[in-house]
């Protein structure tokens, strides 16, 4: 078993893919002070990987995650099938640093 230290980030793959690939970007970046150990590098869960395996992939990568990340730009609009939240706002929006 891997060291529970990784780094589990949750995002919408269609609408917020760009929040995940910023972390990543800050991360590699030499000028800023950002570093996390990235859950998704244990394994690739692929659109065309079935759904148990998917879900036992995922599974795999939040057993091994010490924090949990939602990378989300607000909370699914009223009546959307897409998660909970009711169209309410529960975090503020993220901004790159300065």
């Amino acid at each position: 078993m891997s060291y529970q230290n990784k780094t589990f980030v949750s995002f919408d793959g269609d609408s917020d893919m760009h929040y995940y690939r910023l972390m990543t970007a800050w991360k590699q970046n030499d000028n800023l002070p950002f570093n996390f150990y990235n859950a998704h590098d244990l394994n690739a869960a692929r659109d065309s990987s079935s759904e148990e395996s998917i879900k036992a992939q995922l599974a795999e990568r939040l057993r091994n995650s010490k924090v949990f990340v939602l990378a989300r730009d607000r909370a699914p609009a009223p009546g959307s099938k897409s998660g909970v939240g009711g169209g309410r706002q529960f975090f503020p929006k993220c901004t790159t640093p300065s």
